[in-house]
């Protein structure tokens, strides 16, 4: 019996799968080739295409670029497609990639709209900047000055300020003033 079920189980979700093997892609006559969205007509086409992709006309430009030469250029990467994926693609692996830092990575995701991309490498920036040395001697000098802070004498100044506040004069003229 328990064969009997496996291999009904198994028939299933092969002819569950195959559905989606066999399915036929929509025939509409207008079709966005970045998202394959279908659409009745040119306008609707148009609207789409606006309305979704973060640079007008479906195009966008790899924003990466060096200028770590001082020598007054900034060398930019020329590569440029209408896919967002395909740029995606592209700035993990662009010729210009190593001579970003990952914040600067995130300020170019952005730029083009790629908001998933841009917020990882903000936090690798993020994460970057925690292991630094410059977060260490940060916190280092946070950590040195609370640690000089005589905390007893803190609480002893705070409790004799405390105790020089005429609180029973304060409620009097306030239940005065309410009642």
């Amino acid at each position: 019996m328990k064969k009997f079920i496996a291999v009904l189980l198994a028939a299933m979700f092969v002819l569950s799968a195959s559905v989606m093997a066999f399915a036929e892609k929509g025939t509409a006559e207008y079709v966005c080739q970045f998202c394959d969205a279908e659409f009745e007509d040119a306008a609707s086409l148009a609207e789409h295409a606006a309305a979704t992709y973060p640079v007008p006309g479906h195009t966008t430009k790899c924003t990466n670029h060096c200028d770590i030469d001082f020598d007054g250029t900034d060398d930019k990467c020329d590569f440029e497609t209408k896919y967002v994926a395909e740029m995606t693609r592209h700035q993990d692996f662009c010729d210009y990639k190593d001579t970003a830092s990952n914040m600067d990575k995130a300020i170019n995701y952005f730029k083009v709209g790629v908001i998933g991309e841009g917020f990882k490498y903000l936090g690798k920036a993020i994460i970057d900047f925690v292991k630094s040395d410059t977060f260490k001697g940060i916190l280092d000098k946070v950590v040195g000055v609370v640690k000089g802070i005589d905390l007893s004498g803190v609480i002893g100044t705070v409790k004799g300020v405390i105790e020089k506040i005429p609180f029973g004069d304060i409620v009097a003229k306030i239940q005065g003033l309410v009642g």
